[in-house]
């Protein structure tokens, strides 16, 4: 296990690039789906302390899980096997971790994500399709977006 110290730096540096990210989507005056797709792709690496070369070819269903491993610095094989964090409705911590993620997107961008399309995502990009519609459905995002139907 990590120190407290390593631990604390790592949380930090999370939040901080997490929201370099959105606020540069709120000072952007026009945004590409590609823009926001390479912004929620950073915030969620920075969220899950990961970065891209971690991530390459790990469904989006497994990020919560890499995390884990990462920070507990133990095999994402034995994240499973090892999560004992779960609540009685039988939630494992990846998927809290993961559950967070959608709420902080939401709570940052205050936008609702389409509830039953979230766990079908399996990618970054679906995971930004996801953010887009629901960017699409604010009055405050809309006259941003470009190329939208």
């Amino acid at each position: 296990m990590r120190d407290t110290e390593s631990i604390r730096e790592l949380l930090k540096n999370s939040r901080i690039r997490s929201k370099e990210q959105i606020d540069s989507l709120y000072a952007d005056t026009s945004i590409s789906f590609g823009e926001l797709n390479e912004r929620m792709t950073e915030f969620i690496l920075a969220r899950f302390m990961l970065d891209r070369t971690e991530c390459e070819g790990v469904d989006f269903q497994k990020l919560s899980e890499l995390s884990l491993a990462k920070t507990l610095k133990i095999s994402p094989e034995l994240v499973k096997e090892f999560d004992t964090a779960r609540s009685c409705a039988g939630a494992t911590s990846a998927t809290a971790k993961k559950v967070l993620l959608y709420m902080s997107v939401q709570k940052a961008l205050g936008i609702e994500l389409a509830a039953e399309k979230t766990p079908k995502v399996h990618t970054f990009e679906e995971f930004s399709m996801l953010v887009w519609n629901g960017m699409k459905e604010s009055a405050v995002w809309r006259p941003k977006l470009q190329n939208i139907e």
